[in-house]
């Protein structure tokens, strides 16, 4: 192929950054890259608190869906404990930053859409008919990835979800909405519209279906909040809700149900168990002075985690009701005594004023529940840190040695996030969420199985110029980029809708 050296140029950069990408690039095509993970059962000799982080995500099923949806994930997960953990609670779109001016081409939202829906695909291949999903809502409402903004209109028809009181606000912290405040937001949606479609009857009429259809998910979430059997649901429990319906909505002839939630809570529910559980690998580190410090050290300076001379935790504080993450330094609490350091600790994750470091959060969901997470490019790369570190660290520190090599065995290098795999008919754009809006597209069952027989090579070469933008701040020139599209579409080896 005339353009593979420029791509191969980018592609070996990237590889510096995660070598991860390499095993995408051998495999035959996805449903031999996903092989690993498609039988991820965890023993409970191994993994022995596995019963009890399957028991907390059930019991937040339960709060958010119906009763057939979680005992379908229940059955799922009992023989495939497996995640799929790259998406932050928002809800998807086309653009990174609402209103901005890109090529959607070069857009990471794209790619964690098409993620989704690859990930849903791997589902198929083990007859699951649930696509579950955990997310964190640990990310402030001003960061690309939040749940600012919802998109109605490929362009620039959107509206802001929540304040910017609270843009510098983890989300797991804002309030939850209220069907007023949905009308509202509704109605602002459709003022945008009128004004926008002016003269444009058809216009207007397909942009408020839009609309109507989008807010359709809202509305259904913020009425259930009135329910008197219904607990009152959190923001990232609403937006949580909404995603899945979104989704749902395009895989709805797939006999595949998208169910996502919010882990952090979850996590932190998690940890209380664990520190208060002499048995726990996590309780002996908190409670030995000398384990803990070396696992500071050791698992210090990992993305998502802390730095050395910090303690693995975000401190909440609270300002005028708004609340923020700060890190909390070593020296900042005794540590000499474990049975009041650790009552410390237990007491301030009890009253949320302490939130785990998402490092944290990981070694516990894979070394202690054997959570198997599939992410994006970043978590691949983090995850796969927090594992081999964690081998290292039950064999010398621990002498676990049957646990670490059992954890060996967990592929979390294995993410569904970075390969593309469909475009849009008649163009060069990467299929995004704003092409269900506007194409009223359903994947079929038929197509959904397609995506997985697409050679992963290409699939990863056709996002190197997002991944390209996003990790390595190059831009490949159009002219190569386009080229090498219309190379791999003659070949065949994509889904064009």
């Amino acid at each position: 192929m005339q353009n593979e050296k420029k791509y191969l140029e980018s592609y070996l950069k990237l590889l510096d950054i995660n070598p991860h990408f390499q095993k995408i690039k051998e495999s035959k095509n996805f449903k031999n890259y996903f092989e690993p993970s498609k039988h991820w059962t965890p023993d409970e000799i191994n993994f022995p608190f596995k019963k009890n982080l399957l028991s907390k995500i059930i019991n937040n099923i339960k709060k958010i869906y119906d009763h057939k949806t979680t005992c379908l994930v229940q059955n799922q997960l009992e023989l495939n404990f497996c995640s799929e953990t790259g998406s932050h609670i928002s809800l998807p779109r086309s653009h990174d930053k609402i209103g901005k001016i890109t090529n959607i081409n070069h857009n990471l939202n794209t790619l964690i859409f098409q993620g989704t829906i690859l990930s849903a695909a791997k589902s198929l291949t083990i007859k699951n008919k649930i696509h579950f999903s955990m997310g964190t809502s640990r990310v402030y409402l001003n960061n690309a990835n939040s749940a600012a903004y919802i998109q109605f209109d490929k362009d620039d028809g959107y509206v802001r979800l929540v304040s910017n009181r609270w843009k510098d606000t983890p989300q797991i912290f804002i309030p939850p909405f209220h069907i007023n405040e949905i009308q509202s937001l509704k109605n602002e949606a459709f003022t945008f519209a009128t004004k926008k479609y002016t003269g444009n009857d058809r216009g207007y009429a397909f942009c408020k279906k839009n609309i109507t259809k989008i807010f359709s998910f809202f509305e259904e979430v913020a009425i259930s909040n009135l329910h008197d059997q219904k607990s009152s649901y959190t923001f990232s429990e609403q937006i949580s809700k909404i995603h899945a319906n979104i989704f749902n909505e395009i895989l709805k002839e797939t006999g595949v149900k998208q169910v996502t939630i919010d882990y952090e809570k979850l996590s932190w529910e998690f940890l209380i168990e664990l520190l208060e559980d002499k048995t726990s690998l996590t309780y002996i580190i908190f409670s030995n002075k000398q384990l803990f410090d070396s696992f500071l050290d050791i698992f210090s300076e990992i993305q998502t985690g802390w730095q050395k001379g910090q303690l693995p935790f975000d401190l909440v504080v609270e300002k005028n009701g708004i609340k923020k993450l700060s890190p909390i330094l070593f020296s900042e609490f005794d540590t000499s005594d474990r049975t009041i350091f650790l009552e410390k600790i237990l007491e301030l994750l009890k009253e949320n004023k302490i939130i785990p470091k998402g490092v944290l959060q990981f070694f516990i969901f894979m070394v202690e529940g054997g959570l198997l997470p599939i992410g994006g490019m970043n978590q691949s790369n983090y995850c796969t840190k927090i594992r081999d570190l964690s081998v290292q660290f039950m064999c010398n520190n621990l002498g676990k040695y049957e646990r670490s090599n059992a954890l060996k065995k967990l592929p979390c290098e294995i993410m569904s996030i970075s390969p593309a795999w469909g475009f849009m008919n008649n163009s060069n754009n990467l299929f995004s969420f704003s092409d269900f809006l506007e194409k009223e597209i359903a994947i079929t069952k038929d197509q959904l199985q397609s995506i997985l027989d697409i050679p992963a090579e290409d699939a990863l070469f056709l996002s190197i110029p997002i991944l390209s933008q996003f990790m390595l701040h190059e831009n490949i020139a159009p002219e190569f980029e386009n080229k090498f599209i219309q190379e791999i579409k003659e070949k065949g080896n994509i889904l064009i809708l």
